[in-house]
């Protein structure tokens, strides 16, 4: 697969390095079929500047461009609230990442450009539209973000490196996933934690690396995943009110990572990867998923009644073009469009 490493990756992390592999918590509740399924991520064409990522969503296969394929653009989530279709990412002013989101395809811009930033994730409560993410301080730090209706909140300072990845709604609460560094100086491992609306709940102590990457409420349950470095290898890891548990591949093995998270009723559905490739977990039990292999990632999470729908993308020739994907009760779609590379980092599903 491709890598598109972004400055604040300080290791492997094989998910994330993997074509701008941003997350989300979606929630679907049950609808009945048909269903449409948008799915975000990017496609790699020739432009006039070369190669450029274009910021992408398919309805139901069907590829939507965002952005004109002038500079490199990534679309990280989707979901959609009544009628309209929101979707975050960043687009390339020839210096630095701008952080935005679109409405109906229209550009919304979080950020002038001035600096790096990148949106992450969305949510939207009643009229009100909330945007988690990061921005490059002057201090040459990234600073942990949201938005509100485009108004930016840092939840962290510029003393320490910090990230938005996840973001969620219950009540009249704002969760916020992420992690940050321990040590003001970079030096040491990075914490795994969430934020309720401004207070930090950090998940470990540093003692290895960690990052959350993604989070759901149910009733007084916070749910956390992402992944614990542990010896050689990362852990998928989920956390249930600050409470680790690691989450195997069909091996038995710890798996890779655990990039998103949805709460359908009683059950917890979790995506992510293993040593075997793509896979996701109900409930802990792990299931993969068809035509995947050793590097193919699931990078958003999606159900309906008894359909379960996960995003990701998937090797066509090993090291040298991958295709983004989305899987409906484990039954492949590829969506590459006999592009190079192209991926997909979130899914909703919806009547509409």
């Amino acid at each position: 697969m491709r890598k598109i490493i972004f400055p604040i990756l300080l290791f492997y992390i094989g998910g994330f390095l993997s074509c701008s592999k941003t997350t989300s918590s979606v929630s679907v509740t049950n609808q009945p079929n048909p269903l449409n399924v948008y799915v975000a991520g990017f496609r790699e064409a020739n432009g006039a500047n070369g190669n450029v990522d274009t910021a992408t969503y398919w309805k139901n296969g069907a590829p939507i461009a965002l952005t004109n394929g002038t500079n490199n653009a990534h679309a990280s989530s989707i979901i959609l609230s009544g009628s309209n279709i929101y979707v975050t990412g960043d687009m390339f002013n020839g210096m630095n990442n701008a952080a935005v989101y679109w409405i109906n395809g229209n550009l919304v811009s979080l950020t002038s450009g001035a600096s790096d930033a990148y949106a992450s994730s969305v949510v939207v409560s009643g009229s009100d539209v909330y945007v988690g993410g990061y921005v490059f301080s002057g201090t040459g730090k990234y600073v942990a973000m949201y938005w509100e209706n485009g108004n930016p909140f840092p939840v962290t300072d510029s003393t320490k490196n910090a990230y938005v990845y996840g973001i969620t709604f219950s009540g009249s609460d704002l969760y916020l996933a992420g992690y940050g560094d321990k040590n003001a100086n970079g030096f040491g491992n990075t914490v795994a934690m969430y934020w309720i609306n401004d207070s930090a709940i950090v998940l470990t102590d540093g003692t290895s690396e960690a990052q959350a990457t993604a989070i759901a409420v149910s009733g007084s349950d916070v749910y956390v995943v992402g992944f614990l470095y542990n010896g050689n290898n990362s852990q998928a890891t989920l956390w249930k009110d600050g409470v680790a548990s690691t989450l195997n591949d069909i091996t038995g093995s710890p798996a890779t990572y655990a990039s998103s998270i949805v709460i359908s009723g009683t059950d917890v559905y979790i995506a992510g990867e293993g040593s075997s490739g793509a896979l996701y977990w109900k409930d802990g039990t792990p299931t993969a998923l068809s035509g995947s292999q050793a590097g193919a990632s699931a990078n958003g999470i999606a159900v309906s009644g008894s359909s379960v729908f996960v995003a990701g993308d998937i090797d066509v020739v090993q090291f040298a073009s991958d295709s983004a994907a989305f899987w409906n009760n484990g039954a492949l779609t590829t969506l590459n469009d006999g592009l190079k590379y192209c991926n997909a980092s979130s899914i909703f599903v919806s009547t509409q």
